[in-house]
């Protein structure tokens, strides 16, 4: 153990134990003085730069050499180098955000610490630690992309509002009642026997289109897309998002969807049609599932919405009371009488036409 001098009471610096740290550390490390001028550079440094030995650095302007631009390609003055605010300040400081020209011209992200240097209180310079970020940036890329492909994933399978509610308390039981929603019931008429016909890749393709055209009116009109089994597809207004439009939100989803497959049935051979079924009422909004989870809705005016579709006729909208009661004054409805619902027995129906001009 080195002993305190007899003329100062300090330790003796150590030398060769200095030299050792310096050399075997993998982190590089140089020393300016007061102009900015390399006063030595351990051999981590010369490689991180790229360069063959520290007589290459060793009384150089290491701002000019190595830290005279910013990443976006920006002149960095050295009267702005953070790297000298250590002497100017007499503080270290810590940066993260830069980057650290080599000798070939090229650069990279470094992260780095300069501490002030000074001999009986006057500063002579600072000293100055870094190190190549180059694969944690990568790798923070990389979590970003993953994070947001994930974001993304969630938000197909999830309502946006559920989405953010899960994430703030994982793990807690996400259900609510809803006094007013709207709740629309569609099917591909015919749907399964004509996949029959077709080719698989056929199939899947005639669905995909019939089902990013309902996608594109549900994001019209914002609405939420609940699900798709098979032919079928339910939309919903009210929940998991009150808002009081609900009712007219989904006719007009409705009067698109049905235009829509009716465009499509006069240019294509296969003429497919779309039997709608439309409700109103309260409901239960809940996530269900533990991994492979979804948002569904349930309630005795989601039963009644699915009846009026499964008991619709193809290419018309048939509505239930609930709905009828909230659009009676703004649209057309024909009166359909009064037919058998499973479960509920005799119960008036109406088939929505349009909006009243």
């Amino acid at each position: 153990m080195a002993q305190p001098s007899p003329a100062t009471g300090e330790a003796p610096v150590d030398e060769d134990l200095a030299t050792l740290l310096l050399n075997s550390t993998g982190e590089g490390i140089y020393g300016v003085d007061l102009q900015g001028n390399c006063t030595f550079a351990n051999p981590a440094c010369v490689r991180l730069l790229g360069y063959d030995s520290d007589d290459d650095l060793l009384g150089r302007n290491m701002h000019e050499l190595v830290h005279h631009t910013l990443p976006n390609g920006d002149p960095y003055p050295m009267e702005e180098c953070q790297i000298f605010k250590a002497f100017r300040q007499g503080s270290g400081v810590h940066v993260d955000n830069e980057v650290m020209w080599s000798r070939d011209g090229s650069s990279f992200p470094a992260e780095y610490w300069s501490y002030p240097l000074d001999r009986h209180g006057e500063p002579i310079g600072s000293v100055l630690t870094f190190v190549d970020i180059t694969e944690r940036r990568r790798t923070e890329t990389q979590l970003r992309s993953e994070h947001a492909r994930a974001e993304r994933l969630l938000l197909n399978v999830l309502p946006a509002a559920i989405a953010e509610q899960l994430k703030a308390h994982p793990g807690k039981t996400i259900a609510e009642h809803f006094d007013e929603v709207t709740v629309l019931f569609a099917d591909l008429v015919g749907f399964t026997p004509l996949s029959a016909r077709l080719s698989p890749d056929a199939a899947v393709e005639l669905l995909n289109e019939v089902f990013t055209a309902f996608d594109r009116f549900a994001d019209r009109h914002e609405v939420e897309k609940i699900r798709t089994i098979g032919d079928g597809y339910m939309v919903a207004a009210g929940a998991p998002v009150r808002r009081d439009d609900h009712c007219d939100a989904i006719a007009r989803m409705a009067l698109d969807m049905r235009g829509w497959m009716r465009d499509r049935a006069e240019q294509d051979s296969l003429r497919l049609q779309l039997r709608i079924g439309i409700n109103s009422g309260a409901a239960v909004g809940a996530v269900v599932g533990t991994s492979k989870f979804h948002y569904d809705l349930w309630g005795d005016a989601i039963n009644v919405a699915a009846r009026m579709e499964s008991l619709g006729e193809p290419g018309r909208i048939h509505v239930a009371k609930g709905a009828w009661d909230r659009l009676q004054t703004g649209y057309i409805l024909e009166p359909r009488g009064e037919i058998e619902v499973k479960g509920k027995g005799l119960m008036p129906t109406w088939f929505l036409e349009g909006a009243k001009t």
